[in-house]
């Protein structure tokens, strides 16, 4: 509700204008007449619930005899379009230059009143800096439209590109910057780099969240022995090599862990104390804006609902007030992405799960000789082909628990709690059921076991009686002194 209000009152609509706005369903329910009708009356209830909160509201404000930052602008708008402006602020907005910084993340209302100010005073200069590839408010309201289409927007226009960056390295830069220019809506542009580096910067952990994060740490802390090093060598006048972080104290090193939710960073003080002799920050992909480390870990990159791209749907009645997109797939989410990526000075850590990477990941091993790739030790045991037998949507995951090797679906156990045995011959694949045998899923094996003809569920497994020595047949899922456990067992052929 507040980012609704925030956004009908920077967008100079009437609650009139809202009646006649159509909500459209969100993307993956276009089409559905049943979605569409849904969101049509939810819109009409939300809107009669939204004119007693904005009636209310701007009675509070009145009664405390405030504005918020709306009022500001729309105000400042209104009284600019006035003949007589700069006799009632006796002359005190007459500029000759008006500049305006990151100017990405302006909105239409916002841009209106920077014009006016700059109309008003003949002669004007408009300057403004910004970089489209960094734009990821529009959920605020920003519309990167301004700034895509500057010169349409606010006449003729002359362009200073800043094509130089002193914060991450080539290697990065490469990778970064083709990344975000795949989607041909983002201006194109050539950055060079202050530093340079002989290897790749970009290296992608495919494991566990926990094996991922110690990988990196661990690299950090090897690169800054050898950058040490290097840099004692120089002193020497032995090596004359320098770039970011050459011969830094460990101590002044600087880390930051970057998740797409707040909630990837849930266990940042295990790893500030466990390395406790680097500068550990930690924040959503959002919050990083603006800031810089030597190294940075973004934390799960995964193809889930909370991963990155994040795949929560924006809800319709917030998209009947906000600009258009692009038709790119994940486009904002690319600019977050793109982000995340460039806020190392030196190294960039990119993990996600095994079996779970996101778009981003499998776009990013497409670079090939410009990303370093470490992969689980389970990776061989994946099979991509393999979808979880019970849902039919997840991947089936390669999990080395307590009593070995087994499966489960990549959805999560909250979503799907389907868990599989591996095979006990080939110990490479899970075992999987049909009617009659479950299979082991492994082209290159044919060991299958017989169904449990009681339980459904469990595999005939061969047993030996303590007492007679003989072999017989019982049920996986038997277990001794559990009476709900299956009890089927069955003698062995001839």
């Amino acid at each position: 509700m507040s980012s609704f209000l925030s956004l009908f009152k920077a967008s100079n609509l009437s609650l009139a204008d809202l009646e006649l706005i159509k909500v459209t369903p969100a993307s993956d329910n276009k089409g559905d007449k049943t979605s569409a009708l849904y969101n049509q009356v939810r819109w009409k209830a939300f809107l009669h619930l939204f004119r007693w909160v904005i009636t209310q509201y701007e009675a509070h404000l009145s009664s405390l005899k405030t504005l918020d930052f709306s009022d500001m602008i729309s105000q400042g708008i209104e009284m600019t379009q006035a003949s007589d402006f700069h006799q009632q602020t006796q002359g005190r907005f007459r500029f000759k230059y008006i500049m305006v910084d990151e100017f990405q993340d302006i909105s239409a209302e916002r841009a209106k009143l920077v014009t006016q100010l700059r109309d008003s005073s003949p002669g004007c200069a408009l300057f403004c800096v910004g970089d489209d590839w960094q734009a990821i408010y529009r959920f605020t309201g920003s519309d990167l439209r301004l700034t895509t289409e500057f010169k349409r927007v606010f006449g003729e226009t002359r362009v200073v590109t800043l094509d130089k960056t002193f914060r991450f390295n080539d290697r990065i830069e490469k990778v970064a910057s083709s990344f975000i220019q795949a989607n041909p809506a983002q201006l194109k542009k050539t950055l060079t780099t202050h530093t340079v580096s002989d290897n790749p910067e970009v290296c992608l952990l495919i494991n566990s969240k926990e094996t991922g994060l110690a990988q990196a740490f661990n690299s950090i802390v090897e690169a800054i022995s050898s950058n040490a090093e290097a840099s004692s060598k120089s002193t020497a006048g032995l090596d004359s090599d320098s770039g970011p972080g050459k011969g830094k104290a460990v101590g002044s090193t600087s880390v930051m862990l970057i998740g797409r939710f707040k909630s990837s960073l849930k266990d940042l003080s295990v790893w500030q104390k466990r390395y406790s002799q680097l500068q550990i920050s930690g924040f959503s992909a959002h919050g990083s804006k603006g800031k810089q480390a030597d190294f940075v870990i973004v934390l799960d990159v995964n193809d889930d609902k909370y991963g990155f791209p994040s795949k929560i749907a924006s809800d319709p009645i917030l998209e009947a007030l906000l600009p258009k997109l692009d038709d790119y797939a994940y486009t904002e989410e690319r600019r977050l992405f793109y982000v995340a990526l460039s806020r190392a000075k030196q190294t960039v850590f990119v993990q996600a799960e095994l079996g779970k990477e996101s778009v981003f990941v499998k776009e990013l091993l497409k670079f090939a000789a410009d990303v370093r790739c470490y992969l689980s030790d389970l990776a061989p045991l994946y099979i991509e082909s393999l979808f979880c037998p019970e849902c039919k949507e997840g991947k089936l995951i390669p999990i080395e628990g307590r009593y070995g090797l087994y499966y489960t679906c990549s959805l999560g156990k909250h979503y799907c709690d389907t868990k599989l045995d591996a095979c006990t011959s080939c110990k490479s694949a899970p075992m999987l059921r049909n009617d009659t045998h479950h299979v082991c899923a492994s082209e290159k094996c044919d060991h299958q076991l017989p169904v449990c003809p009681e339980c459904i569920s469990g595999k005939l497994i061969k047993r030996i009686n303590s007492k007679s020595g003989k072999e017989f047949l019982a049920c996986s899922l038997h277990r001794m002194k559990d009476a709900n456990s299956c009890q089927y067992t069955s003698r062995l052929a001839g």
